[in-house]
């Protein structure tokens, strides 16, 4: 794979033409009419084909029945335009404890959940928070959600098998493609290696019915300190379950970390690469929100915005320094893109002149989410500009870079130089094929009312695929 060696690879003129079509508004009732509460909770995920969009909502409008008053985790299917909740009973009925934090293999088939709903499964008694995987057609007849076809299990288990006494950290979990390997974050010892008496990320292998540890250093010490950290982003597992990503303010999982900040890392389980997961002296961490050459960060943010793809490879962050120099936008914090293999790291350019909107500020970036082989980069722009005399507002933009267009906006609504605030975007999906995005618009102003909602976006080049021909005739 070529790495981005500079950073002005990135760099970017004038904005790119683009062309992202918006397609419908996935938070509607059973009717197709917009629901009358408040959107979805973040994170999302959305398939590669853009079928299924998989997100918590304590929206009780949204299938009928829905009247437990708390959050739980649906499916939109956009082929048949219906909305189904996956976070039931086995006699199905409804939680009474929340279900939130899902994300959703590729195709859309593994779910994993985070719960405090005590009947899930059988034998739950430890009245905390756990992890389950959900799998949507666990008679592999490649038909989703049928009555008796699926099967719905809890991971968050120590290497026994058996509960965990304190449950789980309120963090996202992250399932891989073959629904084999989950991981979540746990403040319950499981590994011996585990005395820090913190949170610690931990993984779930299906296929080896064990349960090892993922925020440890090369050498195989426990972190120091929490993993993730206090502010918990969600982790981030390769489509392989290979590599996890994640936060940590440990100070020991590399050598020379003296920021006394939080940081992010990757762990390899298989950095000899012989197909075998978690083999001692054979598994590897490397901090990923660094300069050129894993050059330390001075003082990272602790709300550390990240994502990583689903080869492994390539990890986004934002960051309010500037690691590799040069920065356009010493006001605002940037994006940059880490090629893990060969240690490049890149900026995602922008142009002062082209985003200022009366202000002498330009944007402060974050939210980033990247595609398989970071082929599409998305990520929110929040711009400071003058809306009155003597007043100035800040409004979020979705924008979107890709290797065949450059830089360009995903959202600009109602124009690009509409000097009221009007609404705010904010990315929540994107596939990871890179073909489709979910962005959420929160309006501020009655005038721009109808423009909020929580939407699904299609790259124009893809439309070609079959599945979305047929959506659009």
């Amino acid at each position: 794979m070529v790495g981005w060696a500079v950073a002005s690879i990135l760099a970017v003129g004038p904005l790119a033409a683009q062309e992202w079509q918006r397609l419908e508004r996935i938070d509607v009732r059973p009717d197709g009419e917009p629901s009358a509460d408040a959107g979805p909770d973040s994170p999302i995920s959305i398939s590669d084909d853009g079928r299924w969009v998989v997100f918590a909502s304590n929206q009780t409008d949204l299938v009928p029945d829905d009247s437990n008053g708390t959050t739980d985790v649906f499916v939109r299917d956009r082929k048949t335009h219906t909305t189904r909740r996956l976070s039931l009973r086995p006699d199905g009925s409804q939680a009474t404890g929340s279900s939130y934090f899902p994300h959703a293999s590729s195709d859309g088939r593994f779910v994993s959940f985070v719960s405090g709903d005590a009947q899930l499964v059988a034998g739950d008694n430890n009245y905390k928070a756990d992890v389950f995987l959900l799998d949507r057609d666990a008679d592999g007849n490649g038909v989703f959600d049928e009555p008796g076809g699926t099967s719905l299990a809890r991971i968050s288990v120590d290497n026994a098998g058996i509960e965990l006494p304190a449950g789980v950290e309120n963090v996202r979990s992250a399932v891989s493609d073959d629904g084999n390997h989950v991981a979540f974050a746990s403040s319950t010892p499981i590994d011996p290696v585990d005395n820090n008496g913190k949170s610690d990320v931990y993984l779930r292998d299906l296929q080896q019915a064990r349960t090892p540890v993922m925020s440890i250093s090369t050498a195989g010490v426990i972190g120091d300190k929490s993993s993730p950290n206090f502010f918990a982003p969600p982790l981030r597992i390769s489509a392989d379950g290979r590599f996890v990503a994640f936060s940590s303010e440990a100070t020991n999982l590399v050598p020379g970390d003296s920021n006394h900040k939080t940081d992010l890392f990757v762990h390899d389980r298989d950095s000899d690469v012989n197909g075998v997961f978690d083999e001692p002296g054979a598994t590897r961490t490397v901090r990923a929100n660094v300069g050129p050459g894993g050059a330390q960060i001075g003082s990272p943010s602790p709300f550390a915005h990240f994502d990583l793809d689903g080869s492994g490879r390539w990890l986004v962050f934002n960051s309010f320094e500037d690691p590799i120099g040069g920065d356009p936008n010493p006001s605002g914090g940037d994006i940059y893109v880490h090629q893990l293999a060969t240690g490049a790291v890149s900026r995602i350019d922008m142009q002062p002149s082209e985003w200022i909107k009366g202000s002498d500020s330009c944007c402060g970036n974050d939210t980033p989410l990247v595609a398989r082989n970071a082929a599409v980069v998305l990520f929110r722009s929040n711009q400071l500009y003058s809306f009155a005399p003597g007043s100035t507002s800040s409004r979020g933009d979705v924008l979107a870079w890709t290797r065949d267009a450059g830089l360009g906006r995903l959202t600009d609504y109602p124009t690009p130089t509409e000097t009221a605030p009007g609404f705010t975007a904010m990315p929540l999906a994107l596939s990871d094929s890179g073909a489709y995005a979910v962005v959420r618009i929160a309006s501020f102003e009655p005038a721009h009312a109808a423009q909020e909602g929580t939407y699904v976006h299609l790259r124009n080049t893809v439309f070609r695929s079959s599945f979305e021909s047929q959506m659009l005739r």
